[in-house]
């Protein structure tokens, strides 16, 4: 009789611990696939833009204005952490809608084509 009482206290309990530990698992991996990547280096960059063609970063930079809108790309300058290097990226217009100014952004970046960066995902932090 005691464990009819008891069963129902006990699912009550496990039922949240295990949403809480789906929920914390789901952030980790969010996390751990943009950290999974190496940083961008724009002195590395600017030794071979071409050479690291097709390689993947995460650029952590604030961006500081929008130098074109080309429909499909917008390019915009941005500038790293430590304020030493101003650069210009191509962020897709299906992820460039809420751009702002000033506003720190990481992004997974890859080199195309001639040494072009282009942001696959961004996200602010």
């Amino acid at each position: 009789m005691r464990d009819a009482k008891t069963t129902p206290i006990i699912i009550a309990v496990l039922i949240p611990i295990a949403a809480v530990a789906v929920a914390l698992g789901m952030v980790y991996l969010k996390k751990q696939n943009v950290s999974g990547l190496e940083d961008f280096s724009y002195p590395l960059y600017m030794q071979n833009p071409s050479g690291l063609n097709g390689n993947k970063y995460l650029l952590k930079a604030q961006l500081d204005m929008q130098l074109a809108d080309l429909g499909n790309y917008k390019i915009v300058s941005v500038k790293t952490p430590d304020e030493m290097s101003k650069f210009a990226v191509a962020i897709p217009s299906r992820i460039s809608e809420n751009l702002i100014t000033r506003q720190r952004y990481k992004m997974v970046v890859r080199i195309g084509e001639g040494g072009q960066i282009y942001v696959d995902s961004m996200e602010k932090y």
